[in-house]
């Protein structure tokens, strides 16, 4: 199962899959950034005076992780920052939740009216896919990636004078 895990191949198709889902989901919150304001405000998780702020962050986060992602730059750091948002959205959505409180928006991927309300199985399900998706990028070789040009290693010692 491991070598399965680590395959090349693998964790290419997964790294190339976690980069479009990254960058097609931020794009919509910066075309229209007020209903992606107000789909975290929803949350009440983040204090108003930081939803603007947020709301401009986490985009340039989202696109950033993707490029990388797709160029294959700091692969590893990429696809651990994106485990870690992944695990930061389904908790953000577990405790709103818990709260009580109706997401009628999660703000993944922008709103058409922001009335639509989010079925909590298909969030989970959508979300796991991704957090598997960026776990298994996040291991293996690095096939057709930058890394490999920019951070060669170099296969011969270095000889004594």
């Amino acid at each position: 199962m491991k070598d399965l895990l680590t395959n090349k191949w693998l964790t290419l198709l997964a790294r190339i899959a976690i980069a479009i889902v990254f960058i097609a989901y931020a794009y919509p919150k910066l075309q229209v950034p007020r209903d992606f304001v107000k789909a975290v405000g929803g949350y009440n998780l983040v204090p108003n005076d930081l939803l603007n702020l947020f709301s401009i962050i986490l985009p340039g986060i989202e696109i950033t992780i993707g490029v990388a992602l797709l160029i294959g730059l700091f692969t590893r750091a990429a696809s651990s920052i994106a485990v870690a948002l992944m695990i930061i959205f389904m908790g953000a959505f577990a405790t709103s939740s818990i709260l009580g409180i109706e997401i009628f928006d999660c703000g993944c991927s922008g709103s058409e009216n922001g009335t639509e309300q989010v079925d909590p199985i298909t969030f989970y399900l959508r979300d796991i896919a991704i957090l598997i998706g960026a776990i298994i990028a996040c291991q293996g070789k690095k096939v057709l990636a930058l890394d490999n040009i920019i951070f060669k290693k170099d296969s011969k010692p270095i000889q004594p004078a």
